[in-house]
């Protein structure tokens, strides 16, 4: 993910008409070569607050960090893209996006 993807998604969301003022639910993924690696990084995540959840698929673990709450713009987002970018490369894993929930109410 890069600022351009980051954009995207946050556009999607004031398209679909989200109060980008309001806290939302977000939720970051990552793979890890590794169970070992995606159980650190799980815990982790655990530590900071998230719910982790850790998953298998052809060999590759996927890590997902859910309901973190944040309030989502350019700025914000950017920063949890580091973090988590800087947070994969502790663990060996690849940080692969973030998505966020829309405004309660609101059909997917």
């Amino acid at each position: 993910m890069n600022d351009a993807g980051d954009a995207r998604l946050i556009g999607n969301l004031i398209a679909r008409g989200c109060d980008m003022t309001e806290p939302r639910q977000v939720g970051i993924h990552f793979y890890a070569p590794a169970k070992d690696r995606a159980e650190a990084l799980a815990a982790v995540l655990d530590a900071e607050g998230l719910e982790p959840h850790i998953f298998e698929r052809e060999g590759e673990w996927l890590v997902a960090g859910l309901k973190k709450w944040m309030i989502v713009s350019q700025e914000t987002i950017a920063e949890l893209r580091q973090s988590s970018e800087d947070l994969a490369k502790r663990h060996g894993a690849t940080f692969h996006g973030w998505q966020a929930s829309l405004d309660p109410g609101m059909d997917v």
